[in-house]
């Protein structure tokens, strides 16, 4: 879910007795009359501090469990079409967030780095094979 407001966003905000709004992925911009808007995914949650919860209301808010479970398989086949390494993008944004990351800039630079890895990774597994 995302929200904006004119107001600076808080990173959680309770909303019931048992549930909060955890807010990930937060930016600014300035709208047509000059204002600062805060712009934000939310998520709810019953326990902000409960990282394990936290990683799998942000997985869930992009990828319902029908759609973990075909992206799997479709892996396991080798139908991927590259399914599961946006999946596993995600996976790593919501971890990201459960750790503490969340302003949007702060997700991208840890993104971008993973995605850096994961090419060093490729590049050494070809060298390995004598591909490059």
């Amino acid at each position: 879910m995302k929200t904006e407001s004119l107001s600076p966003i808080e990173r959680t905000l309770k909303i019931d007795m048992q549930s909060h709004l955890l807010r990930y992925n937060v930016e600014t911009s300035v709208n047509e009359e000059g204002q600062t808007v805060y712009k934000a995914d939310e998520v709810r949650v019953f326990d902000p501090s409960n990282r394990n919860e936290v990683i799998s209301a942000i997985i869930r808010d992009k990828f319902t469990a029908d759609q973990v479970e075909a992206i799997m398989a479709n892996y396991m086949a080798g139908d991927d079409s590259g399914q599961m390494l946006e999946y596993q993008r995600w996976r790593n944004l919501a971890k990201a967030a459960a750790n503490g990351a969340w302003l949007k800039s702060d997700l991208e630079g840890i993104l971008v780095e993973e995605v850096g890895s994961i090419v060093n990774n490729i590049i050494d597994v070809l060298n390995e094979r004598n591909l490059l």
